[in-house]
């Protein structure tokens, strides 16, 4: 018998993805995964219906979030994985990650206005009904330019670009603030950043692992599948846990990574556990 796929990391409506929480689940379900992750960007709103459909589904939840963080002044993605509804504070955690989020946006909005004489209303963000993400502010600039989202990129949002803003967060309070709520950090992608200006090296790995890292994102659509062993073997090597998923942003243009594309294998989800239980 085939061993039990699993993808830990999945986006839902609630953070510009396509489908719903419940899709995502019922999808996982039609495609045999043992288990799937709901890491939307710096929200938790979606797992409530998440948990309700895996249920359903007979699919186990794992409740996640992906966080933007600062760090060398790049801007980072940090999977928390097993984050625990129940932790003492974890409504009032969620609310000061959305707070600074919503703070760094307001700031990007404001250089917009000031640097290129864009205005932008928090209306044309949340046309779409969940938690803006600096892709929604993108793309309610490409409405006024006719601009693609990638140009407006380019031209404004990326690093060093006139309307940028770092996160308002570091890796170090992001990692505090996972484990504070009884969950693991990982580090998504990492091989996955533009080659030409970023290449993370051993140190590096080193560096986020001492500021809170767990592990790091060795499976992941951005990455070649060809160096998979070599990633899991450093990982481990560093001693970190791996982990990995498809990215699943929904079905749609520029979206390819499907949902359980990556392979991931059970027992990568089972480390994870046995790791998140040597923090305790």
């Amino acid at each position: 018998m085939n061993e039990a796929m699993v993808d830990l990391h999945t986006h839902t409506a609630c953070s510009h993805g396509r489908f719903t929480a419940s899709r995502v689940l019922e999808l996982a379900a039609g495609r045999g995964l043992a288990a799937v992750a709901i890491t939307d960007h710096n929200t938790t709103a979606g797992l409530a219906e998440a948990s309700q459909a895996g249920e359903q589904w007979g699919v186990e939840v794992v409740g996640g979030c992906e966080f933007s963080a600062e760090w060398h002044s790049l801007e980072l993605h940090v999977l928390g994985l097993f984050l625990d509804h129940g932790a003492s504070g974890f409504g009032e955690a969620m609310a000061e990650v959305a707070k600074r989020w919503r703070e760094r946006l307001e700031r990007m909005m404001e250089r917009l206005h000031q640097q290129a004489g864009l205005r932008v209303t928090w209306d044309d963000l949340h046309y779409t009904g969940h938690l803006p993400v600096v892709t929604t502010l993108a793309e309610a600039i490409g409405r006024q330019t006719a601009m693609t989202a990638r140009q407006v990129f380019d031209a404004y949002l990326e690093e060093e670009r006139p309307a940028y803003v770092a996160p308002l967060v570091d890796l170090g309070w992001v990692a505090r603030t996972v484990h504070d709520l009884g969950g693991l950090c990982i580090m998504a992608h990492p091989w996955a950043y533009d080659p030409a200006t970023v290449v993370f090296t051993e140190a590096d790995f080193l560096e986020m692992k001492a500021a809170g890292a767990d592990g790091l994102e060795c499976y992941h659509p951005g990455q070649d599948a060809a160096g998979l062993p070599e990633r899991v073997r450093l990982t481990h090597g560093l001693g970190m846990l791996v982990s990995g998923g498809s990215d699943c942003h929904g079905a749609g243009p520029g979206q390819e990574p499907r949902l359980g594309s990556q392979q991931v294998p059970r027992a990568v989800l089972e480390e994870l556990r046995a790791g998140l239980v040597g923090r305790s």
